[in-house]
């Protein structure tokens, strides 16, 4: 009963987030993913769980980003927050910004009426286990990983590894926009898009 009120109440506060985030000034627009977030910012997720933000786990280090709410949140109504603060991984997460397509065309509402559902397999997608840094995964050009959802996306590095991009399921290729933003169970990398599995 309480894993149900949390995903609810989570469900909840994450469509009043989309909803404020809909009616932003486009001065709030302009603002852009490749401002590095920082684990020491104050600022946490739109769930209003303070609890989230006190750990140094992957979920604690997004949480007080104060660019992943959207994911964060997103991440409690499909009930992943326990799983992302025990495990390694590298979490390939789309900040506020690469959300915003898919809050303004609804897809985001649609998902949330059963967030075990499609939404959790497209979190986990965004997932790989294993702690893998900006280095590690210039030398990876070319190759695959495999996500903790099952499917694999393609990793692309510039010669200089400096420019990390990913191509997922649906052919479509995002960048790293910020790298390295560490954890105690791993490595958070933002990204410019929310990356896709084949339906």
């Amino acid at each position: 009963m309480k894993t149900t009120t949390k995903t609810a109440v989570a469900g909840a506060s994450l469509l009043m987030a989309m909803g404020m985030a809909s009616c932003s000034s486009s001065d709030d627009a302009a603002s852009t993913d490749s401002a590095t977030p920082t684990a020491s910012s104050s600022a946490t997720s739109s769930s209003g769980s303070s609890d989230l933000t006190a750990s140094d786990s992957i979920v604690g280090v997004a949480a007080r980003a104060g660019s992943f709410s959207t994911l964060v949140d997103a991440w409690t109504a499909a009930n992943l927050t326990e799983m992302l603060s025990t495990g390694e991984y590298t979490v390939f997460a789309p900040t506020d910004s690469a959300f915003k397509p898919m809050v303004s065309d609804g897809t985001m509402a649609t998902l949330l009426q059963d967030p075990e559902g499609e939404l959790k397999d497209i979190l986990l997608y965004q997932v790989v286990k294993g702690d893998l840094k900006l280095a590690d995964l210039a030398k990876l050009d070319g190759k695959t990983l495999t996500s903790v959802q099952g499917q694999t996306l393609k990793v692309g590095a510039s010669s200089s590894g400096a420019t990390i991009t990913l191509t997922d399921q649906t052919g479509k290729t995002y960048e790293i926009v910020s790298a390295n933003l560490n954890a105690d169970n791993g490595t958070i990398h933002a990204t410019d898009g929310v990356l896709m599995p084949s339906s």
